[in-house]
């Protein structure tokens, strides 16, 4: 989780903004960037705070390529056209793919292509074009203030957070958003470029009254419900393979290099536990993931209740801890839930 953050302003004197909201996104590492004149009285300052969450190298930003170009991102690529590995950075790789782009249109298409929880502000130098944008269920928050006073310095924010007490609204995460400058009268606009549909052209309805029992022994089916099991266990994968090595404790005492091979032994990895048959399953995927001895957090996130009785998720959370042997999920896939992981790692906390 990053905190990214463009200004838009009329004066080279010092911007009024207080960035606090926007570092504490980010306690890795904080900078500013510009400003960046675009005209005799339009220029841009870009913002951000990086919190490491993934890869074993800390990255700074911005991401500023051979031509000019500067890449804020906020997020996780995990699928698409992308080919990102394990040691790769999410930001690095889009911003040598998007260096390669020419116009508004290969630039919509790789980000309509992304699959990840992303934000983004990319300014293209050679056009003087700020693009920006979110991935389309809006997973990633970016806020947007324009102001329409002539005597204000500040004319429009982007940013993670909202800043200096000015009125913000959610940036629409189904388009793909273009601000250029009119350098004849020194003025701007903002264009709006629809991101390309990706439909499912044809889905399967299996018939009200097929029985559970009669799709187990369909051959099909079966294999259906396991290459359903591997790509979800691949999408945990993804997402946890590479977390940094060391807590953020052990942390301080180390160098920015997160090293895999001399990580500390203390939980990295939380799991928002309510005691249902998601969060379980959840575990449990993550489980066959991290190493048997690396420990795993399940916070407790049950309401407060009258009833004296222990939250379902305090119950399942200690299945979880004991249990170590096949259990039926779904009624048509077993698997072994909860491996050969030390109780004593699997750390029940309240929240």
């Amino acid at each position: 989780m990053c905190g990214i953050c463009f200004c838009l302003h009329t004066q080279l004197i010092p911007l009024s903004i207080d960035y606090k909201p926007l570092n504490a996104r980010g306690p890795d590492f904080q900078t500013q960037h510009g400003p960046i004149s675009l005209t005799s009285n339009l220029y841009v300052t870009f913002a951000v705070s990086v919190l490491a969450l993934r890869g074993y190298k800390q990255q700074q930003q911005p991401f500023i390529d051979e031509d000019g170009n500067i890449l804020l991102f906020n997020g996780e690529i995990y699928e698409g056209t992308l080919q990102i590995s394990a040691d790769d950075n999410d930001g690095v790789v889009l911003s040598q793919h998007l260096k390669q782009c020419s116009t508004d249109i290969d630039i919509c298409n790789l980000i309509s292509a992304l699959e990840g929880c992303f934000a983004f502000i990319y300014f293209q130098k050679k056009t003087n074009s700020l693009y920006y944008g979110r991935d389309r269920l809006g997973r990633r928050s970016l806020l947007y203030s324009t102001e329409t006073d002539p005597q204000s310095n500040i004319k429009m924010i982007l940013s993670s957070v909202q800043l200096n007490n000015l009125s913000y609204s959610e940036l629409d995460s189904n388009i793909l958003h273009k601000l250029t400058v009119i350098e004849a009268d020194h003025t701007y606009r903002i264009d709006f470029i629809p991101y390309v549909n990706h439909s499912i052209d044809r889905i399967i309805h299996a018939p009200p009254d097929i029985l559970l029992n009669e799709l187990e022994s369909n051959s099909e089916f079966q294999n259906a419900s396991k290459t359903f099991l591997n790509q979800l266990q691949n999408a945990v994968q993804r997402r946890v393979i590479n977390i940094p090595s060391l807590c953020r404790q052990c942390k301080q005492f180390a160098d920015s290099i997160l090293r895999p091979l001399n990580g500390c032994q203390h939980a990295k990895l939380a799991i928002l536990f309510s005691g249902g048959i998601d969060s379980t399953v959840l575990a449990s995927l993550v489980d066959r993931v991290l190493p048997i001895n690396e420990p795993i957090d399940l916070l407790n996130v049950a309401f407060f209740s009258a009833v004296s009785a222990p939250p379902a998720d305090r119950q399942t959370g200690n299945i979880c801890i004991i249990l170590s042997q096949q259990v039926k999920v779904g009624n048509f896939f077993r698997s072994k839930l909860f491996s050969d992981r030390d109780p004593a790692n699997w750390n029940q906390k309240s929240r």
